[in-house]
């Protein structure tokens, strides 16, 4: 009977722990990547109630006197993802 060949043995050890670490980290990173993505709740992201002819609430960057109307967009990422 022929005896294992360590180096061999030692390779594939080495080769499994390095795609077992690399799978570990992936998950980790997806994990928090999926995490960060969902907001705890939809209604923390939704614009404050307005309705047509409503005064446009402060918002940084915006000047409102420079135009007469202002058309205002609202978006999100989460858009029927209930």
């Amino acid at each position: 009977m022929r005896s294992p060949d360590w180096k061999s043995a030692l390779n594939a050890g080495a080769n499994l722990a390095v795609i077992a670490a690399s799978a570990a980290v992936l998950l980790a990173v997806w994990t928090n990547l999926s995490a960060t993505r969902r907001p705890e709740s939809a209604a923390a992201l939704r614009p404050p109630s307005l309705r047509t002819g409503a005064k446009a609430p402060p918002m940084p960057g915006v000047d409102y006197a420079r135009s007469e109307r202002t058309l205002l967009l609202f978006m999100s990422a989460y858009c029927g993802n209930n």
